[in-house]
């Protein structure tokens, strides 16, 4: 039976210069993953960014299954969410995905395998976010039934439930797609049945991602699930042939 908790890296502290109270864990490739040979290097570090009303607790599925796909995954909870301590903002969210890049970056074993970022829902916004403020340090991005902004998917919801402290935020990811390289792969994964953010809000992501430059539409790759909602895309057939193809094109 997987265990993701046992080979874990103790909890980590954030770099100094963040005042960040997120809660974080690491999963190495090499010691977890089942599949291959334990002696198998990683092939990429996959950072793990949850949705809303969620931890990093819902992403230990997921991330079992870029473990055995021979990848690093780093999961956390960012404040205010799960155990860990503070205040949810925009900005403070902004921080503690930095923290977590940073962390892998100052990593002499992870730095050494590409970055690929995570996100669904709320987690798609954020790693959109980090991906566009480091462009550079990011050789691929996957997002999940995410939103073009905060204020347009609120104005498709008939009450604003869960969301409720988001609707003061922008976390405005169809101005910052642009701001990603060509160069970078996207692969967008989305639940045509999502009954929280529709359809629309990701076909307009990809029509954004596809005029960001040369190339970009040969490297990134949009996949549709029919009876995908919001919470369950990831369990649709197919998905994780969708994810496992996407990762063989941006792996060693």
């Amino acid at each position: 039976m997987f265990d993701p908790f046992r080979n874990i890296d103790p909890i980590f502290k954030p770099p100094a210069n963040y005042v960040c109270a997120g809660f974080y864990h690491l999963l190495r490739a090499h010691t977890l993953a089942a599949a291959a040979r334990q002696d198998a290097p990683a092939v990429a570090t996959v950072i793990m960014f949850h949705g809303n009303g969620m931890n990093y607790g819902d992403t230990i599925y997921a991330a079992k299954r870029f473990v055995m796909r021979r990848c690093n995954v780093l999961i956390l909870s960012y404040r205010g969410y799960g155990d860990s301590e503070g205040v949810p903002s925009e900005s403070r969210l902004r921080l503690d995905a930095q923290a977590g890049l940073d962390h892998v970056k100052a990593d002499p074993a992870l730095s050494a395998t590409p970055t690929i970022l995570f996100g669904t829902s709320l987690g798609g916004a954020v790693a959109i976010d980090l991906a566009s403020r480091n462009p550079s340090a990011i050789a691929a991005l996957i997002v999940e039934n995410t939103f073009e902004s905060l204020p347009r998917v609120v104005r498709d919801w008939p009450v604003v439930g869960l969301f409720s402290f988001l609707c003061f935020e922008r976390w405005n990811s169809a101005s910052k797609v642009p701001r990603i390289p060509a160069t970078t792969p996207i692969l967008m994964l989305s639940g045509t049945s999502d009954e929280v953010v529709p359809r629309k809000h990701m076909v307009a992501l990809w029509d954004i991602a596809r005029t960001r430059g040369e190339g970009a539409a040969e490297r990134d790759t949009f996949a549709a699930f029919p009876n995908g909602r919001h919470a369950d895309t990831f369990t649709c057939p197919g998905y994780w042939t969708a994810v496992g193809e996407f990762l063989e094109k941006v792996t060693p």
